[in-house]
């Protein structure tokens, strides 16, 4: 019956969610790395690569990843180890640190 309405809160829920953990890490919105800023295409980095074996020790599936890791940061009031890039210099730095998935 309401299921637009609920849609639509849940899609500026969690958009506000990604916003507050992004400004949490880069108080300004920007890639730590170049300084892109749309936050479209911004995202938490694991700044020691080991994202892999975080989602795995938080069972985080890859479909929900995103939203159920930004609740984990801020339940956990935003901790250390974590920057804002951009998903091509992820990419990069995936790359030049041999990361895996």
């Amino acid at each position: 019956r309401h299921k637009a309405e609920i849609q639509a809160y849940n899609r500026v829920y969690a958009v506000r969610l990604k916003t507050d953990c992004l400004a949490a890490y880069s108080p300004n919105l920007v890639c730590q790395w170049c300084g892109f800023s749309d936050i479209r295409a911004l995202s938490i980095d694991h700044v020691n690569g080991d994202g892999a074996q975080h989602r795995k020790m938080l069972s985080i599936t890859s479909h929900i990843a995103g939203y159920n890791f930004y609740l984990w940061l801020r339940k956990n009031k935003y901790p250390p180890g974590f920057q804002v890039l951009c998903l091509n210099c992820q990419f990069i730095k995936k790359d030049k640190m041999g990361e895996t998935r």
